[in-house]
């Protein structure tokens, strides 16, 4: 797997880190549920959650979970440019994700940032 694009954002109290990944099969497989011949590739949308916590002895550790279009995730703060890099494996989170942009670009900038924090 390559990661072809990423960025990070803030969400619900975790970092946001999302990608644009390509998988090449190198053998007949199955890839987030579509079928691969050798050497052909997929390119799909990555939502990894990461969450910075502390534990009982004050030390610094780091909470982790990836995810993907196909599994919805409830995180809709994906970069628009990235919807045009993957083929549609979520139309409906695609369409959340859509409707996430077209809220926030009539926030005025101290409110996105406040929003963030």
């Amino acid at each position: 797997e390559r990661t072809l694009l990423y960025t990070v954002t803030t969400e619900h109290d975790h970092y946001v880190l999302w990608s644009v990944a390509e998988v090449t099969a190198t053998r007949d497989a199955t890839v987030n549920g579509r079928a691969l011949r050798a050497g052909q590739s997929y390119r799909y949308i990555r939502c990894d959650l990461l969450q910075r916590g502390v534990d009982r002895m004050g030390r610094e550790e780091w909470g982790y979970k990836p995810l993907c279009e196909a599994e919805h995730p409830r995180y809709y703060s994906c970069p628009l440019s990235y919807l045009r890099k993957a083929p549609v494996a979520n139309q409906e989170w695609r369409e959340c994700v859509r409707e996430h942009h077209r809220k926030w670009r009539f926030l005025p900038v101290n409110y996105r940032l406040l929003a963030a924090a």
